[in-house]
């Protein structure tokens, strides 16, 4: 019997048969040795003796039968490769086993003996590397995104057609919406002059004045005017239809997105958070804080005391051309990037569609005239592309309770339509009404959805909403100044009065556009030709 190996100090070696991961057979100096001395140099004495050294537990092997070559040891011979194990070595490396340390422990210690298949200590082994990966079949993942990318291309080009044929750019799926819907109908018409008076030039409103202007609660205002009625709109596509059947604006609501897909949560819901991350910078801007102080002793201004900022193309009080709102470079980096958010261009480009059904003349007409701006000056930059947006400008409202006072946008065209979408986190029941005070009508608002109004024309407002919601507002709309420098062929008013060029005629007919300008602007609105549901 052996004895355990021991050192200087009595304590007994380890064996450390579990020093690395790979199990490999226990290979002795003797035996290799051994087998190194039967090998293919000695076959002749071998050979010689085989006759008289065979055991009686095995038959002799005939004289004429080949010796088997001898097998290389079990841990040279290739071995499949498998993963390494989580903090194991890496596969190919070269790994020494640890030699066995003194233990400081004064008991005897038993007696061990190597693990059967483990490593020597001190030996120095190599991991086997992996099998390489087969490759991956990119040939039919590239056939087939091309595959897409042509079905793609053809339903556009099919849908084009269709447009085409149908004289319309709407896509199909909208059209039968619109045929689908079912509008509203009011017992006014524009010829009864419920509304707000127009300029002698036809092209804006005459400014109003509120006195004492406030924000109302629901019910405050249903005891203050006990006449209006409210509309319990759930948020689907509802053209208003006057008393003419011309289709005098439209409750826009949200898409009815494809399965899987809510409008709340990929547009509306990132839209407000956008809001509320640019209502931080704005509120904490120095020249908003300036502006706070200088009027804390005056009154708030006639829309209410929210931060609004306007962003895009404007003319009017006191330009001589169009050109971009200035702003200070913080404000441009925080609305350009508001304007850069995928879910307020997908506002844009619904709210674009919506005005496109309902009121495609009109469409035309605003998509023209900005053109025809933009070839004139390139510096005049739009907010959105032309197919999401035929809109010159846009306001942002930032609350973070947006509730307007009663007013009208009266800078804006006559018979033109904007934009106005709600966002945020408010109960519809119970605030953030839209009041139409002209149509004695209150119209619930809920968040996401976007409703088109002729604002410059229709005195509107909000309701209060609830203590600890928010709401936000996007709007969009052009002012009735570009319309008219398009007009003078790129002059003013004043240009055209100072000139010696303008002839007497040139004159007359101007006078004449004025006096029927705000008639011909209305035959712009839609005539509805669909189903009509009284109120």
């Amino acid at each position: 019997m052996a004895l355990p190996r021991r050192t200087r100090s009595g304590a007994e070696y380890s064996p450390f048969s579990d020093a690395v991961a790979l199990q490999l057979p226990h290979i002795r100096l003797r035996d290799l040795l051994a087998r190194r001395e039967d090998g293919p140099d000695s076959d002749a004495e071998s050979d010689a003796e085989s006759d008289s050294e065979t055991s009686d537990d095995e038959e002799a092997t005939p004289a004429t039968a080949p010796r088997p070559r001898p097998q290389p040891p079990t841990f040279l011979r290739p071995t499949p490769s498998a993963p390494p194990p989580p903090g194991g070595p890496m596969p190919g490396s070269i790994i020494r086993c640890a030699r066995p340390s003194a233990s400081r422990t004064s008991l005897p210690a038993k007696p061990s003996t190597p693990a059967p298949n483990g490593p020597m200590p001190g030996s120095i082994i190599r991991c086997a590397r992996p099998q390489p990966a087969p490759p991956r079949p990119w040939g039919k993942l590239v056939g087939r995104v091309k595959k897409h990318a042509k079905q793609r291309a053809a339903r556009r080009e099919e849908r084009e057609r269709r447009c085409i044929q149908a004289g319309t750019r709407l896509k199909h799926i909208a059209s039968v919406r619109v045929r689908r819907a079912d509008p509203l109908y009011l017992n006014l018409g524009l010829g009864d002059i419920f509304h707000a008076p127009v300029a002698s030039s036809g092209w804006q409103a005459v400014r109003q004045t509120e006195e004492n202007p406030r924000a109302y609660t629901l019910k405050e205002l249903m005891e203050a005017e006990p006449d209006m009625q409210v509309y319990d709109w759930q948020g689907e596509p509802t053209p208003v239809v006057d008393a003419d059947n011309l289709i005098l604006f439209c409750l826009g609501g949200f898409p009815d997105d494809q399965p899987g897909r809510c409008w709340d949560e990929e547009v509306a819901q990132p839209a407000a958070q956008g809001f509320r991350a640019a209502a931080i910078d704005i509120y904490t801007e120095p020249r908003w804080l300036r502006k706070r102080r200088a009027r804390s002793g005056e009154s708030v201004p006639r829309r209410g005391p929210h931060a609004a900022k306007s962003f895009g193309i404007s003319m009017g009080g006191g330009q001589t051309h169009p050109q971009n709102l200035a702003h200070s470079l913080r404000l441009q980096l925080i609305m350009t990037h508001l304007l850069a958010l995928s879910s307020i261009q997908r506002i844009a480009g619904w709210t674009n569609m919506l005005f496109m059904a309902f009121a495609k003349q009109l469409h035309s007409f605003y998509e023209k005239e900005l053109c025809s701006v933009c070839r004139h000056d390139p510096r005049a930059t739009r907010n959105f592309p032309a197919r999401l947006s035929v809109f010159s400008t846009a306001t942002f409202n930032f609350g973070p309770a947006t509730v307007t006072f009663p007013h009208i946008d009266y800078r804006n065209l006559a018979w033109g339509w904007c934009a106005i979408t709600a966002l945020g986190n408010f109960n519809p029941d119970l605030g953030g009404h839209l009041v139409l005070w002209d149509l004695k009508l209150i119209i619930r608002f809920p968040p996401g959805s976007t409703i088109l109004i002729p604002s410059a024309i229709l005195r509107h407002s909000n309701t209060k909403i609830q203590a600890n919601e928010t709401r936000f507002s996007f709007t969009q709309f052009t002012p009735a100044g570009l319309f008219r420098w398009v007009y003078n062929k790129f002059r003013t008013d004043a240009d055209i009065d100072k000139s010696k060029s303008t002839t007497p005629a040139e004159h007359e007919q101007r006078r004449r556009d004025r006096a029927r300008r705000w008639a011909e602007g209305v035959k712009m609105y839609t005539t509805w030709k669909g189903r009509v549901s009284t109120m």
